[in-house]
């Protein structure tokens, strides 16, 4: 992830938005799959995190 990337991320962060909306920006941003799984190298963090939205079927 580039500089510009992450920070493109942190003003996504700051905006509120519902559990569905984060879901797609970690989706787009290639960290999480369509099913809301971690994609390598990010599975690391599946130990840090408790899921709060169900994943799309």
């Amino acid at each position: 992830m580039t500089d510009a990337e992450f920070n493109a991320l942190m003003e996504i962060a700051k905006k509120k938005m519902t559990p569905e909306e984060a879901m797609d920006v970690f989706v787009g941003a290639g960290i999480l799959d369509e099913k809301g799984n971690f994609r390598e190298p990010y599975t690391i963090l599946e130990s840090y995190f408790v899921r709060r939205v169900p994943p799309k079927s």
